[in-house]
């Protein structure tokens, strides 16, 4: 991103977005980190640390967005409750859809 451009969380749409718009220089990311709330500040740092170690691919950063956490979160309520269904064939699956 060119000097005297900047970008804003409000921007973003999600989900298809969201790697394109994290292209930044480490300069837009130290101030970006600057501005966290300090709720989010030790979530944030857990992602960083990870992705650093190698425990985390940053191409999946994606699965951490709050819309496929409260996703994941949701499917794992279904499976829980068991809401959900096994299918003998692809063909019975794709008969069901």
């Amino acid at each position: 991103m060119s000097a005297g451009h900047s970008r804003d969380l409000r921007d973003l749409r999600f989900p298809g977005d969201l790697l394109d718009w994290c292209v930044m220089t480490k300069a837009e990311l130290h101030r970006l980190i600057d501005e966290l709330p300090d709720a989010a500040v030790d979530g944030a740092s857990l992602l960083i640390q990870r992705v650093m170690l190698d425990q985390l691919d940053p191409e999946q950063a994606w699965v951490w967005t709050s819309e496929w956490q409260g996703q994941l979160r949701q499917s794992l309520t279904d499976l829980s409750a068991g809401r959900t269904h096994r299918y003998d064939s692809d063909e019975d699956f794709l008969a069901s859809l």
